[in-house]
């Protein structure tokens, strides 16, 4: 029932203030990675591998969870790109950040 409520709502306010709220919602995405990094900064090791292991058989949860594209991509959701220019976003998308 909360979340059909929560739907019903976003359906009322309309794209404007979800293109709104798209726009600044990397904000605390981005806090939330920053204060992870500095927290977990204390355990990081800066040690050399004993063996080699390809990347096929490495654990992909790192790249996945510090993955900024997740950041970068979320301005293509709810339509954003409706009411921006089509080529900046495409040029902004393809800067490299890696």
């Amino acid at each position: 029932i909360i979340i059909a409520i929560i739907t019903m709502i976003i359906s009322f306010i309309g794209y404007k203030w979800i293109h709104i709220y798209e726009r600044y919602s990397w904000i605390p995405v981005f806090i939330g990675y920053c204060i992870l990094a500095g927290v977990g900064a204390k355990y990081f090791t800066n040690s050399e591998m004993d063996y080699f292991i390809p990347c096929e058989k490495k654990s992909n949860f790192n790249q996945k969870f510090f993955d900024l594209k997740s950041i970068k991509m979320r301005r293509f959701s709810s339509d954003f790109n409706q009411i921006n220019n089509q080529k900046k976003l495409i040029l902004i998308d393809f800067l490299p950040t890696n």
